[in-house]
């Protein structure tokens, strides 16, 4: 794993594969508040979100092994740890938010597998 710095932010990348990327300009994760409604039929979930108070965290700040991510009175703090395949990113989300929305670096004709409903928008060409 390695993080080098880039305009105004910072990228993650492992054996020349780029995993995550954050800039002021374009923060990788995002807030919100939600109520969520859950309805499940014949083994399909639907997730309806009625997400509110988007907030977006373009600061950031490296330490050994975190990333503190801020902004609009928000902050979140991140464990960041290299995996054998990888690396992994675990936080809790700050008091009274229950949604957040992390960004991955993607390009024309890239799949993402796995996540299961843990993702709102989801490629499924794979």
């Amino acid at each position: 794993m390695v993080i080098e710095s880039i305009p105004g932010g910072f990228r993650l990348t492992s054996g020349g594969v780029e995993l995550l990327r954050h800039s002021a300009e374009k923060p990788c994760l995002r807030l919100a508040r939600s109520d969520f409604d859950f309805r499940s039929r014949t083994g399909q979930h639907r997730v309806l979100p009625g997400l509110s108070e988007w907030t977006e965290l373009p600061g950031y700040e490296l330490g050994d092994g975190w990333v503190r991510f801020f902004g609009g009175g928000v902050e979140l703090r991140a464990g960041l740890a290299a995996e054998e395949s990888g690396f992994s990113l675990e936080f809790d989300l700050p008091e009274g938010w229950n949604y957040a929305r992390l960004s991955l670096p993607a390009w024309a004709g890239q799949a993402v597998y796995g996540g299961g409903m843990q993702f709102s928008d989801l490629n499924l060409r794979g």
